[in-house]
């Protein structure tokens, strides 16, 4: 049971870390702000301060629209949750 709590928090570690770096890319990318982003994903910029802090809070939908400022594909979305 150890070994498969091991592996999912692992597994959320990196889902955690490439919604972050997936965020930074979409601000560089995009020339964005927090407020712009937040804008953008349809949440206030606290909520996103929240978010970003832990990743696992953000909506699917909210991940869809990051993925697709980010110029990633509809196949590949899949990949980052």
């Amino acid at each position: 049971m150890a070994v498969a709590k091991g592996v999912i928090s692992d597994t959320l570690k990196k889902r955690d870390e490439n919604i972050r770096v997936l965020i930074k890319e979409v601000k560089v990318r995009n020339h964005l702000t927090n407020d712009q982003l937040a804008n953008a994903l349809g949440i206030s910029k606290s909520t996103l301060v929240k978010r970003q802090a832990d990743p696992g809070l953000f909506e699917v939908k909210q991940i869809s629209r990051l993925a697709l400022l980010a110029g990633i594909t509809p196949e590949r979305r899949g990949e980052l949750v």
